[in-house]
């Protein structure tokens, strides 16, 4: 047999024993990056801002390599088709702005191609310390884009509003394709927001990504437009720590399929998972998406503690949950509001360690190692929830069979 051959017979074989999920949600392609020149450029470079290094090598490529041992401030930075940041652990980068965009990923009217922001020697940090509770700041946008790797990042976040990494479809039919996020966190987050939410995206792996406060994987589509959806996404090790959630799934008004996620670990979020319709003029839903091996582990209410050292819990709707806790763990409403560090986030106890609502269980199956530590009797570790649509009153919690 052949060289030739043999190699034939390999690649069937492997197309054998991977699913078409598998083969087709493989995130970022460096073979696809290497295909340009990509010279080493280093920053800073003169006189020459960062933006201006960047444009002048977008099209045959080019690997910006920063000095290290510094800190750098940005307004916003545009990245280009071809171009890669490599960003050494010592730096750290500062936004300027109150409220905007640090790295923007594509547009609206032009798709970037082969794009990576990645640490060296270790993971860099993103610091928003220097933004008040609140600013609008979006540190990683990606649009209109096509295999982005982000790998190696820290981001040290305020309380800001909107997550620490967004997928937005600018246009219908413009959203990320093959995006890798791998050794990422987010560092107090705000409660309805974290690591990563999406509007569209389509071929992404998610691994080792974390979230301290708010949700770290937070697949949730836009409202708006009914025929967008995430497909092809694969997810593991994802960690949220006393927060909202460590994984949330919310169709909106889309339909998403083919998720698989593994190894969800929350340790003192109100859920481990939540998987909530969410709202809109059209119910959509997930289809063919599994979630397997979760650990909740069941965060206390003491009064001792900081917001992020117990679960973040909302008051527009979640609050109401504490209503099922046995009375000897949950405390009152007011209680709980004199603690919260805004309008809408209260410190509280976990409110269940898994939670299907409004049908969203028909596309969703939770199989395989579901681990609950600590969870103090009369707390529903595992239950579906049925609440008429556009109705945040919880009617009912249905625990299921361990």
């Amino acid at each position: 047999m052949t060289y030739h051959k043999i190699k034939q017979l390999a690649a069937l074989l492997l197309l054998m024993t991977c699913s078409i999920t598998q083969l087709q949600a493989m995130g970022y392609s460096s073979s696809a990056a290497d295909a340009f020149t990509r010279p080493l450029r280093n920053f800073p470079d003169g006189q020459k801002t960062l933006q201006e290094v960047i444009d002048e090598n977008q099209r045959r490529g080019a690997r910006i390599r920063f000095a290290g041992n510094r800190t750098y401030t940005f307004d916003t930075i545009l990245l280009r088709s071809n171009i890669h940041l490599q960003i050494p652990s010592s730096v750290t980068i500062e936004s300027t702005t109150s409220s905007g965009v640090l790295f923007d990923i594509g547009s609206e009217t032009e798709e970037v191609e082969n794009v990576s922001i990645i640490g060296r020697g270790g993971r860099f940090t993103i610091s928003l310390t220097n933004r008040a509770p609140q600013d609008r700041i979006r540190p990683i946008v990606t649009r209109w884009a096509d295999n982005v790797l982000l790998r190696n990042i820290n981001i040290i976040d305020r309380q800001t509003f909107f997550n620490g990494v967004t997928s937005i479809e600018p246009r219908k039919n413009r959203f990320t394709r093959r995006l890798t996020v791998k050794n990422v966190s987010l560092f107090a987050a705000e409660g309805g927001f974290g690591l990563y939410q999406c509007g569209r995206v389509s071929n992404a792996v998610f691994d080792n990504v974390a979230s301290t406060g708010g949700i770290a994987l937070r697949l949730e589509t836009q409202t708006a437009r009914t025929n967008t959806g995430i497909r092809n996404v694969t997810a593991n090790n994802v960690r949220g720590t006393n927060g909202r959630a460590a994984l949330s799934l919310s169709p909106h008004g889309a339909d998403s399929s083919d998720v698989t996620i593994e190894n969800v670990t929350s340790n003192g979020c109100a859920y481990g998972v939540l998987a909530v319709n969410g709202f809109g003029s059209r119910i959509g839903a997930f289809s063919d998406t599994t979630v397997t091996n979760v650990t909740a582990t069941y965060s206390a209410d003491q009064a001792r503690e900081g917001l992020f050292r117990r679960a973040q819990i909302h008051t527009n709707s979640e609050w109401q949950r504490l209503l099922n806790l046995p009375r000897n763990l949950g405390r009152t409403r007011r209680q709980l509001e004199s603690r919260g560090a805004d309008g809408e986030n209260l410190a509280g106890p976990s409110l269940m360690g898994i939670i299907l609502q409004d049908g969203t269980e028909d596309g969703i199956t939770i199989d395989g190692r579901l681990r609950y530590n600590n969870f103090p009797r009369g707390v529903v570790r595992f239950g579906t929830e049925r609440t008429p649509f556009r109705n945040v009153a919880v009617s009912r919690i249905n625990a299921l069979p361990q």
